[in-house]
């Protein structure tokens, strides 16, 4: 009879599956194809890998990145272009193919588009192998499939996804879609979620996926390449192996893989070379991908295709910026690069020193001392979590220790964002002059050159300035700073300016904010249909909202505003001749006071560059004179109009009070007086009235007996009151409170009347009504409701001589007259 096997320990399994493991890591080592496994962003595997090519000199490299981009490989290869950089790709389904037309875009006859960024910083290894494999003659192929190559995947998951949930979540979906295309596709999740690396990070302490990378590969000192494409290749096998395979075939891994083998087969079946003169510089969960898979690579969809190389910034690189692969400390690794080259001997003296320098810039008081005790409580942390030099946790944790004294999230907040600002910077990079670029993105540069605007594109750091249009360089800058707003370029937005006469910013001055970020020129390309330059977009873009705007008086005159603010004279002669017949065309109250509104713009500060004065008025007497025979529509519009309505009586009612035209005024009176008596909606005829108290035309006695009209009405109709003296408060407020008195007395009469139910109605509005209200005159009403009710008022009081029994009864008094202000909503409680 046979011996039974004995039963194996966990050890010996364990044993086995780490045999196993070396067993496939091995395989890969023994390939003719040379795989060098790299995680992106690393300064340290960079340096393995220069090292790895120099010494192994091959014939062609192939490194992963999008294989659309090959002919942008020169311009990532020159010593011009200086990162960071990112190849810019995206993709314009014009056939919609992909049946997405008006759900990932705008509306059925815009394309969708999906965009996508591959960055590179100085120690990308991918951008490292570039630059060494030209040193000394080396081809180089990027091999991955271009992100537009897995879309049919994605989008076929995500309508499943749709038809699952239900149609009420369509918008949620459509909005998944369209963000999907806007994201990088490089990803660390399979690894850091893998069953491996959670063990390996609960047996290690690692509290995060950076934290077990810098220990276990990033900061150890391998002997040469070899030993580290060994322990590498080691790692990424045993994480791929503990990972689910329907997470990896969602992920969308294997058609990458898929296409990377058939690219570089392919590659090598045409250029000649032999397999042993081949190195891949990939992600290491890609060197195990099956060689013997069945299934074809994805097809490439039809449609149009663009890429480039465009500057990028080490925020953007930062994993605070949203981006998948991102590196949690660029300027800090940076550091460590300038160390693994020989030049930078103590770069985490020169990272800790950094940190406290924009702390103490910030208003932390940390001293040369403080440096000296980071450094050494770094060294001892490291030492206690088993790493042979501190870690970029180490210093951070040295840093809380050591300079904060209490909540690191409060008394800690300015170091915290100190240590982001070291972490991240601010640079942005340059690329080569010569590289493709759409002619829009071309003018941009050459429109920020010729204006010496320069210094707005080196960083990605808010600056701000303030123009004088009285000089000509300031502007030229305004008018190309509006324009770009118009097609909305993330460039540059205006400042908030307070609207009096004379401070607008459209006479002389205007304050303006910049900032540069890749998200600039991913607009101006996408802007690319619209025109060749800045200018050409902005006309055509205006002459699309024209179109689509036909017979808007409102919408053509406020075109006509933005043609004078961009410097566009010939557009605006033409823009000119539209908006007269749109005003004499346009039926619409709201759309008239709107082109009222704008052209009064223009009238007030005489800035016409192309315009006669002459003319505006005539077109600004003409918009009004039709708004005011409008107005009659507007008596019973439905209330999400309301503020729309107000907004119109407003502009109107101001151009009478500060104008001289008696016809106007007389006009204006007409129909206001005619309108609020033909209205039935207690909202808009409490707004028509308070307009006529304001122009003078009625006096607010006119209020008062409205308001008591409701106060001895049926109590159905007592609850619209709150609509009433919302809509009265909304157009006027100095004039009523001129009569606040009567004011009070009539509402105290309409609350002591209403019934519980009529009261709880009309209350939301009076409480609305309340806060339109200025604190000066909400303080005015105060005192009217005290004088009311028996009460002195509280600044005589404080002038009393009085005892403490007295002071008591005034604590007592002040108690009630709050509780009755809360009541009415006129202070909060």
């Amino acid at each position: 009879m046979a011996k039974a096997s004995p039963t194996k320990t966990p050890r010996d399994q364990v044993a086995e599956e780490v045999a196993s493991i070396a067993e496939r890591a091995q395989a890969i080592l023994d390939e003719p194809w040379y795989w060098f496994p790299v995680r992106h962003h690393s300064a340290a595997v960079a340096k393995l890998l220069e090292t790895a090519i120099r010494t192994r000199r091959p014939r062609r490299i192939f490194v992963e990145g999008p294989s659309d981009a090959n002919h942008l490989i020169p311009f990532l290869a020159s010593r011009q272009t200086r990162p960071p950089v990112a190849i810019y790709s995206c993709f314009s389904d014009d056939d919609n193919s992909f049946q997405l037309a008006g759900i990932a875009s705008p509306s059925e006859d815009i394309p969708p588009r999906w965009a996508c960024w591959y960055p590179f910083i100085d120690y990308s290894p991918e951008l490292v192998a570039i630059r060494t494999a030209q040193e000394i003659g080396t081809d180089v192929r990027f091999f991955d499939l271009p992100h537009y190559g897995r879309l049919d995947r994605e989008v076929q998951q995500l309508l499943h996804e749709s038809d699952e949930r239900g149609e009420e979540d369509d918008t949620s979906d459509s909005n998944a879609i369209d963000e999907s295309g806007s994201r990088n596709w490089h990803t660390e999740k399979l690894i850091a979620e893998s069953d491996f690396y959670q063990s390996l990070a609960a047996a290690g302490g690692y509290k995060s996926w950076d934290e077990g990378w810098d220990t276990l590969f990033e900061f150890r000192a391998f002997a040469d390449p070899e030993e580290y494409r060994r322990e590498m290749l080691a790692f990424c096998c045993a994480a791929r192996l503990s990972c689910a395979a329907q997470r990896i075939a969602e992920d969308g891994t294997l058609d990458r893989e898929r296409f990377m083998l058939n690219f570089i087969r392919q590659e090598i079946a045409e250029s000649g070379i032999r397999d042993d003169e081949v190195m891949i510089v990939c992600g290491g969960f890609h060197a195990f991908l099956n060689r013997d898979d069945p299934e074809p690579p994805p097809t490439i969809p039809s449609g149009t295709r663009y890429t480039t190389v465009v500057p990028y910034s080490t925020f953007r690189i930062a994993d605070l910026s949203g981006y998948g692969a991102g590196n949690r400390a660029p300027q800090f690794y940076q550091l460590h690069w300038e160390s693994l080259s020989g030049n930078e001997p103590h770069p985490r003296n020169r990272y800790v020193v950094s940190v406290l320098q924009e702390a103490r810039n910030m208003g932390e008081p940390l001293s040369a001392a403080d440096a000296i005790s980071v450094a050494q409580h770094a060294r001892m942390l490291a030492a206690l979590r088993g790493r042979d030099v501190p870690i970029l946790d180490d210093l951070h944790d040295a840093l809380f220790t050591c300079c904060c004294k209490g909540d690191p999230h409060e008394q800690g907040a300015r170091l915290g964002r100190a240590i982001d600002a070291v972490n991240i910077g601010n640079r942005v990079g340059k690329v080569m002059s010569g590289v493709p670029r759409l002619p829009i993105v071309d003018d941009f540069y050459n429109q920020i050159e010729r204006l010496e605007l320069g210094r707005l594109v080196a960083r990605e750091k808010r600056e701000r300035l303030e123009l004088d249009k009285r000089q000509i360089a300031d502007f030229q800058t305004a008018a190309f700073f509006h324009r770009l707003r118009f097609i909305e370029i993330p460039f540059c937005q205006m400042e908030a300016t307070p609207q009096s006469d004379f401070d607008t910013g459209l006479i002389f001055r205007e304050r303006w904010q910049t900032k540069w970020s890749p998200d600039v020129e991913a607009k101006l390309i996408e802007k690319n249909l619209l025109g060749d330059s800045i200018d050409a977009a902005a006309v055509n873009q205006m002459r699309e909202i024209i179109a689509e705007n036909h017979g808007q008086s409102g919408v053509i005159c406020g075109i006509l505003v933005d043609g004078t603010k961009m410097d566009l004279p010939h557009l605006v002669d033409q823009v000119v001749e539209l908006a007269v017949n749109a005003i004499d065309e346009d039926p619409r109250f709201e759309s008239l006071c709107r082109a009222v509104a704008e052209l009064s713009v223009l009238d007030r500060y005489a800035v016409h560059q192309a315009i006669k004065r002459e003319q505006i008025a005539r077109m600004l007497n003409r918009a009004f004179t039709r708004a005011c025979f409008a107005m009659i529509d507007i008596i019973a519009a439905p209330d999400d109009h309301f503020p729309h309505i107000v907004n119109g009586l407003t502009t109107l009612a101001e151009i009478v009070v500060k104008g001289d035209d008696p016809a106007q005024r007389q006009l204006f009176a007409h129909y206001v007086a005619s309108a609020s008596r033909e209205s039935t909606v207690p909202f808009l005829k409490g707004a028509l009235l308070g307009l006529a108290v304001e122009i003078q035309i009625e006096s607010q006695q006119t209020i008062t007996d409205e308001i008591l009209a409701y106060a001895r009405s049926s109590q159905d109709k007592m609850a619209l009151a709150g609509d009433f003296v919302h809509g009265v408060i909304s157009v006027s407020r100095v004039s009523i409170m001129g009569g606040s008195s009567s004011l009070v007395d009539a509402l105290d009469v309409l609350v002591r009347a209403a019934e519980w139910d009529a009261f709880i109605v009309m209350l939301p509005r009076l409480r609305a009504a309340m806060e339109l209200l200025h604190a000066h005159h909400r303080d005015s009403l105060a005192t009217r409701v005290a004088e009311l009710y028996g009460l002195a008022e509280a600044r005589t009081l404080q002038k009393l001589s009085i005892s403490v029994g007295e002071a008591a009864d005034i604590v007592r008094i002040d108690r009630e007259v709050a509780e009755i202000m809360q009541r009415w909503s006129i202070i909060d409680e």
